[in-house]
């Protein structure tokens, strides 16, 4: 493998200069403010939230460039599962699929920490059919009024972030990452359809 840096490191990297350049001049300028003009002071501190969140969403794009650079292989639905406790596999567990598998599993893995933060008991299931494979996980927790915004990176929902790589790592073979409310409960389903496995 290259130890030349992806697109989307050489981008994060070149963003990040100037952006943390900015900040630190914001921070200088709100404290100058803070002796000299007291009411403006507030609005320059705002605008360094505004850069320190897009400092966020900045360093996003380290786990995007991490789920490119994976390569996809083939894996099992079962070793897929199998670090789970308590994960079920109905159908073909032997359902072969291409997909990357670390992205994959660390995927499943936030969509569980999310629940555990939210107070849940997460599970795994597999369902392998002739249409594709699901995964379902749940419980997520409440369900919040509006499930799929979740993936939108909303700003005032803790663990959103790992919820939007989740969905980058899930779309990027090909599936699709879900949100929805099953009564009060949120719970995320995961699909591959079948022409992406064997």
């Amino acid at each position: 493998m290259s130890a030349a840096p992806s697109i989307l490191a050489a981008l994060r990297h070149a963003l990040a200069d100037p952006l943390s350049a900015a900040a630190v001049k914001i921070e200088v300028l709100a404290t100058r403010l803070d002796r000299e003009a007291p009411a403006l002071s507030p609005r320059a501190r705002d605008v360094g939230a505004d850069l320190a969140s897009a400092g966020r969403l900045l360093d996003l794009l380290s786990g995007v460039a991490a789920v490119a650079e994976e390569a996809p292989e083939e894996t099992t639905l079962e070793s897929l599962v199998a670090g789970f406790d308590g994960a079920s596999v109905a159908g073909d567990a032997g359902r072969r699929l291409l997909l990357r598998p670390s992205s994959a599993g660390l995927a499943l893995r936030r969509l569980v920490a999310f629940g555990v933060a939210q107070g849940a008991a997460p599970r795994v299931e597999a369902h392998a059919s002739p249409g594709g494979t699901e995964l379902l996980v749940a419980p997520l927790g409440p369900a919040p009024a509006a499930p799929e915004k979740l993936l939108l990176l909303p700003r005032d929902v803790a663990g959103a972030d790992e919820l939007f790589l989740a969905r980058v790592a899930v779309e990027a073979d090909g599936g699709s990452l879900r949100l929805s409310a099953h009564g009060d409960v949120l719970e995320a389903r995961l699909f591959w359809p079948r022409e992406g496995g064997r």
